[in-house]
């Protein structure tokens, strides 16, 4: 299995690790056909999910910066934008400014101001995260381990299948939390 952390379809250096070690077996017996399953945590990954998405909300808006000031490296997506400290507070209140959900407002109505950690409380508890979010996720984390397999590992694409599952079905072992990518095994 290869886990990941909550909320997020992202591979850790050591799940590369392991995937590496997974495709050099593959390349070993060229018959073997991987079924790759993708798992979503129901307790733990929707606030994950919800801190996720805050930070990719805050770097589309440090991209559109940069595309406004021309200072965006060619070949770079909002993906890969890094927010520094400094420059988080400024990105968070764009997407607060952004976010439509009742924000509290002063006394002549206009929207208040508040601390950092008062709004990110806010976007993050209104961020719906339901069953359609966790399939999502689940599946782009089945998704992110074939890439892996195929793009960078060379592992033919026709050898390896997404599956779709139960999302929410306990893993086979204890200690194995619900965030995961499970794999099958089918010789033709």
């Amino acid at each position: 299995f290869i886990s990941f952390p909550y909320g997020t379809a992202r591979l850790s250096g050591p799940e590369q690790e392991k995937l590496s070690q997974l495709a050099s077996a593959l390349k070993d017996r060229p018959a073997l056909k991987l079924e790759v399953m993708g798992y979503a945590d129901r307790d733990r990954d929707p606030e994950g999910y919800r801190e996720e998405l805050l930070l990719q909300r805050m770097q589309r808006e440090k991209y559109h910066d940069l595309v406004k000031k021309r200072e965006l490296t060619p070949g770079v997506t909002a993906e890969a934008v890094e927010i520094t400290p400094a420059e988080e507070s400024k990105y968070l209140a764009e997407v607060y400014k952004q976010a439509d959900f009742p924000k509290p407002r002063n006394f002549v109505g206009l929207v208040k101001s508040l601390p950092d950690t008062e709004m990110r409380k806010l976007i993050l508890a209104n961020t719906e995260v339901g069953e359609t979010e966790l399939k999502a996720l689940a599946w782009g984390r089945g998704a992110a381990v074939r890439s892996f397999l195929v793009e960078t590992e060379g592992v033919p694409s026709e050898r390896i299948f997404q599956k779709q599952v139960d999302i929410f079905q306990p893993a086979g072992q204890t200690g194995i939390g619900g965030n995961r990518v499970e794999f099958g095994v089918a010789a033709p």
